[in-house]
C-alpha cells in the first residue's frame, strides 16, 4: 500500500494487497451504506470477484480525512499494449459500480480520481452508475472533454414498494401483467399442478436448494446459452460470494416449482440503502415451463414476500426487458466512462471487444 498526503487532513492511499483490502472491508461497507451504494460495489462482491477472477494488480484507491475513510474506488489494473488499463472490480460480469464519496466530502473525489488515473493509465469504467456523485469530479480533471468520453450503457428497472408488494398489480399500467398472470394460473389449473416457491435465508436451506438451482441453470443454458455462472470459470466466485452473503444474513435464494419440478430461481441480496432494498442478481427459468410464465410467477411471490421482511425496494439490476419493466415503477441508468489518451482508448476498446467476443462477458 502506498500513501500520499494531499494536504494535512487528506491522505490518499492505493491498496494493492488482498489481505489489506480484506482488513479494510468493515470501513468500506460502512462507507458504502453512507453512500446508499448498491450490492455490487461492496467488499463482499468486489473481493470475491478478485479472489477468483481477478487478473493484473489490485488498485483500491482510498482517501482519508482526519483519519476517517471518506472516499474509495474499487479498481484493478491490467496492461494492454503500452498502457495500464484501470477497471472496476467485477468488470465483465454486469457489475454496476461507482466510486464512493461520503456525503459532505465531495472535495475528496478529485484526489481520488487523480490517484486512480495518472500518467500512463486509462480508465475504462464500464457500467458506471450514471448518477454517481463522484463522476463530476472526473470531468473537472478534463474540462475540455478531449480525453473523457461517456456513453449511455443500460437501464436498471426498480420497484418501490409499500406495505403490499402486489399493490402494483391493481394499477392501470399493469393490465397486461394481470393478463399474463391469469393465463399462467389458468394453465396450472388445467394441468392440475400447483406453483410454489421455496425461500432460503440461511445457510442450511440454501445448500438444500442449490441442487435445484443448478438443475434450472443447466436446463436454461442448454436451451439458450448465455453465461453459466455455476460452472467454471465463474462458479468459484459466485458460490464464494453467495455463501458469504447468506451466512451474513444478506443473501436470499428463491426457487419456483411446478409440482415437484424446479422451474425458476432468483439469487438476491439484501442491501442497506436509504430504504431496505432487495437486489435481484441472477435469475433463470426452464423454458419448457413457458406455458406457466415461471419468471412472472416467481416475481409475484418475490414481491409478495419482500414487504413482510422489511424490504421497501426491488432493484432488478442490469438489463431492460418486458418482464422487468412490467414489474417496475422507475429505473436508473448506467454509462461507460473512458478517461485517457485517444490512441490508448481505441486500443482498450479493441481489446475489450475481443474479450467480450471470446468469453461472452456481456451475456446476462
Amino acid at each position: 500500500m502506498t500513501a500520499t498526503a494531499v494536504r494535512p487532513d487528506l491522505v490518499v492511499a492505493v491498496v494493492d494487497d488482498l489481505a489489506a483490502a480484506d482488513a479494510l472491508a468493515p470501513e468500506w461497507d460502512e462507507l458504502a451504506s453512507a453512500c446508499d451504494a448498491g450490492a455490487l460495489v461492496r467488499p463482499a462482491h468486489s473481493l470475491a470477484w478478485w479472489r477468483h477472477l481477478g487478473h493484473g494488480h489490485l488498485r483500491l484507491v482510498t482517501v482519508r480525512e482526519d483519519g476517517r475513510l471518506v472516499a474509495l474506488a474499487p479498481l484493478h489494473e491490467r496492461r494492454v499494449g503500452p498502457v495500464q488499463v484501470v477497471r472496476w472490480l467485477g468488470h465483465g460480469l454486469g457489475t454496476i459500480a461507482e466510486a464512493l464519496v461520503r456525503p459532505g466530502h465531495e472535495h475528496a473525489a478529485v484526489a481520488l480520481w487523480t490517484a486512480a488515473g495518472g500518467r500512463g493509465r486509462v480508465l475504462d469504467l464500464v457500467e458506471s452508475r450514471a448518477a454517481s456523485p463522484a463522476l463530476p469530479a472526473l470531468w473537472s480533471l478534463d474540462p475540455t472533454g478531449r480525453r473523457t468520453t461517456v456513453t449511455p450503457r443500460d437501464r436498471c428497472p426498480v420497484m418501490d414498494l409499500g406495505d403490499d408488494g402486489l399493490a402494483h398489480l391493481a394499477t392501470p399500467a399493469s393490465k397486461n401483467l394481470r393478463k399474463t398472470l391469469r393465463r399462467a394460473d389458468a394453465a396450472l389449473e388445467t394441468a392440475g399442478v400447483e406453483h410454489h416457491v421455496e425461500i432460503a435465508v440461511g445457510t442450511t436451506r440454501f445448500e438444500a436448494l442449490l441442487p435445484d438451482i443448478r438443475t434450472v441453470f443447466d436446463i436454461a443454458e442448454a436451451a439458450r446459452p448465455r453465461q453459466h455462472l455455476l460452472r467454471p470459470p465463474y462458479e468459484g466466485f459466485v458460490l464464494d460470494y453467495l455463501r458469504g452473503e447468506v451466512a451474513a444474513g444478506r443473501g436470499v435464494a428463491l426457487v419456483g416449482y411446478v409440482g415437484d419440478r424446479p422451474v425458476s430461481f432468483t439469487l438476491a441480496m439484501l442491501v442497506d440503502q436509504d430504504v431496505s432494498t432487495l437486489a435481484l442478481w441472477i435469475a433463470r427459468f426452464d423454458p419448457d415451463a413457458g406455458d406457466y410464465s415461471p419468471g412472472h410467477l416467481l416475481l409475484r411471490e418475490t414481491f409478495r414476500w419482500a414487504p413482510s421482511h422489511g424490504v421497501r425496494r426491488i432493484d432488478q439490476l442490469l438489463g431492460e426487458s418486458q418482464t422487468k419493466n412490467q414489474w417496475a415503477t422507475s429505473s436508473y441508468e448506467t454509462v461507460d466512462v473512458h478517461h485517457g489518451g485517444r490512441p490508448s482508448s481505441a486500443l482498450v476498446g479493441a481489446a475489450t471487444r475481443a474479450a467480450q467476443s471470446v468469453h461472452g462477458l456481456r451475456g446476462r
